[in-house]
């Protein structure tokens, strides 16, 4: 199998706080992005690495992140949309025909890990896409205004993460129906379930976190020097 990586790190990131775009937050030190692309920097884990940023940004990005710290494996920069779902589409489109799957993740993710973007591999498996997700811990009430007017079961809800892996061929498709019917979804498993596709989820980890707030920022901070204490201590 030929697997394919495509980071969407097109977003401004407003609700950040910061005075920079969310790619070039530093995070210990380094861009908040350059974490989750040197953690998935591995011999053979992909054949072919896309990174869709903001567009015009491709050389601010080669010169502040590429340049600065270097990966092992090539990055082929694209230019994004207006929208997730559009720079998710021309990140698919600068994707090779030879592969067989296609892992999206989000930049913003900085705290994945190998292991968990290959069980989503072993997860698509007879069926058309896998993609880490949590169980919904918390009490969900449905509000009106400031006002509770009844309970969700949480019996069955999760809260989608990234990666969300899928057939090269599904997930293109999925999207091509999407654009033609002019359908926006929340995430990429929305557009392939919508057409009835199958897609198995699997239980993810609260260190998995997506980067929003200021606070986000700090929190991944102190997740990543634990992370890297406990490498060191092996």
């Amino acid at each position: 199998m030929r697997q394919a990586l495509i980071v969407v790190a097109a977003g401004g990131g407003q609700r950040l706080g910061q005075s920079i775009e969310k790619p070039y937050v530093e995070l210990e030190g380094r861009p908040l992005i350059w974490h989750c692309l040197k953690t998935l920097d591995v011999p053979g884990l992909f054949q072919q690495r896309v990174v869709v940023v903001a567009p015009h940004t491709e050389n601010r990005f080669r010169e502040e992140i590429l340049k600065r710290f270097p990966l092992d494996n090539p990055i082929r920069l694209v230019p994004g949309g207006a929208t997730r779902q559009e720079s998710v589409y021309l990140g698919l489109l600068a994707v090779s025909e030879d592969v067989d799957l296609v892992a999206i993740h989000d930049g913003a993710r900085p705290l994945i890990d190998e292991d968990t973007v290959r069980a989503t591999f072993s997860a698509c498996q007879g069926v058309d896409g896998a993609f880490v997700a949590l169980p919904v811990q918390d009490a969900l009430k449905q509000v009106d205004g400031s006002f509770v007017i009844g309970d969700v079961t949480r019996a069955s809800v999760w809260r989608a993460q990234t990666p969300q892996t899928f057939p090269l061929r599904v997930i293109r498709e999925a999207h091509e129906a999407a654009r033609a019917e002019g359908f926006e979804a929340a995430d990429d498993v929305s557009l392939v379930t919508r057409r009835g596709g199958r897609v198995r989820v699997i239980q993810g980890t609260k260190v998995n976190l997506k980067i929003t707030l200021a606070e986000d920022v700090k929190l991944a901070g102190m997740l990543l020097r634990e992370r890297q204490a406990s490498h060191h201590d092996v």
